[in-house]
C-alpha cells in the first residue's frame, strides 16, 4: 500500500497524472473583449476565464490577445488598447487599474519624458489619467491648470494631492513635474 501511494505522487509530479489545482506556473492571462456593445469593452482575466459553453463565452466574451505569465504583462496590453476609440476598460477609467504605473504613457506622454500636452509649459512623470470628457466645455479642448490639493474629482477617489494637472480633452493628466 505504501508503494503506491509514493508511486501515483510520483506521476503526479512528473505531470503524467493530473490534479486538480493547476501549478502556479501555468497560470495565465489575457486580455479579453466583448463587442456585443459599443465601444467594444475589455478587461484582464485568467484562461479560463470565458471557455466554450460557459456562461461569460455565451455573454460574448472571447481572447483578444495571446496568454501572458503576470497580469500586469496582459494590463500594458489593455492599457495599450484602452486609448483607441474602439476599446473601452471600466478598471482603466475608474482608476482601479493605473496603466502610468504600468509603464504605459497616456496620450499626454508618461514616464519620464518630457512632454508638452497644450504646447505651454512641460511636464513629466505622469501619475494619472482621468476620462473626464464633460469638462471639456467648461475647460476647452486644453487647459493647463496647475497644482490642485484635492484627493477627488468626477467620481475618481484618492487621488494624488498636490500634483500638476492638464486638461487636454477627454482626459486629466496628473504629472509629476513641471518646468
Amino acid at each position: 500500500m505504501n508503494r503506491l501511494v509514493i508511486m501515483i505522487m510520483g506521476l503526479v509530479t512528473l505531470g503524467v497524472l493530473g490534479t486538480a489545482a493547476q501549478p502556479a506556473s501555468a497560470q495565465m492571462y489575457h486580455v479579453y473583449r466583448n463587442c456585443r456593445v459599443s465601444p467594444c469593452v475589455i478587461g484582464v482575466a485568467n484562461r479560463w476565464y470565458a471557455v466554450p459553453n460557459n456562461r461569460r463565452y455565451q455573454e460574448g466574451w472571447r481572447k483578444a490577445t495571446r496568454g501572458y505569465r503576470d497580469s500586469r504583462a496582459a494590463w500594458r496590453i489593455a492599457c495599450r488598447l484602452h486609448r483607441s476609440s474602439r476599446y473601452n476598460s471600466p478598471d482603466i477609467r475608474s482608476g482601479r487599474v493605473n496603466c502610468a504605473s504600468l509603464g504605459v504613457g497616456g496620450g499626454g506622454g508618461g514616464g519620464n519624458r518630457w512632454v508638452r500636452p497644450c504646447g505651454g509649459r512641460a511636464y513629466a512623470g505622469l501619475i494619472r489619467r482621468l476620462y473626464v470628457p464633460q469638462d471639456r466645455r467648461r475647460y476647452s479642448a486644453c487647459r493647463e491648470w496647475g497644482r490642485w490639493r484635492g484627493s477627488s474629482y468626477a467620481g475618481y477617489r484618492n487621488l494624488p494631492s498636490g500634483h500638476y494637472w492638464v486638461y487636454r480633452a477627454p482626459y486629466w493628466y496628473i504629472y509629476r513635474y513641471r518646468r
